[in-house]
């Protein structure tokens, strides 16, 4: 897998995509493989949420395949900070009260790049560990 892949910009991401030149689940594995080679030393994110990345890009490669209209986004992986309510994934606001709340909705903000074909793959985003 290259890792040049995850080096693309949004709009790259979505022509390629758009012009079958990549799938979007080669993209998001490309980036799933940085991700997990790299957070460990610098535990940038608390959550890396792989099975739903892998499984919204294989959505939108049937998509492409059906010739469907692509979004906006079209594939691109997006990292979001963890106190954007996110339905059925844990959204903690980073405190250990919330450790276990798993939100019963989207924030507007999520069911737009859902919309635009978006990925959120990565979720916590810690302040200042980049």
């Amino acid at each position: 897998m290259s890792h040049s892949l995850s080096r693309l910009g949004i709009f790259e991401v979505r022509e390629k995509i758009a012009a079958r030149e990549i799938t979007a689940e080669e993209y998001i594995s490309s980036v799933l493989e940085v991700i997990n080679k790299h957070n460990p030393k610098i535990n940038a994110y608390i959550s890396v949420l792989q099975d739903y990345a892998i499984e919204m890009a294989k959505k939108i490669d049937q998509k492409v395949r059906e010739n469907k209209p692509l979004g906006k986004l079209g594939g691109a992986a997006l990292a979001i900070k963890d106190n954007i309510s996110t339905k059925g994934i844990t959204t903690t606001c980073g405190s250990l009260m919330l450790k276990d709340y798993i939100p019963p909705y989207d924030a507007t903000v999520i069911e737009k790049i859902q919309q635009e074909d978006g990925i959120i793959i990565l979720l916590e985003v810690l302040p200042g560990s980049l």
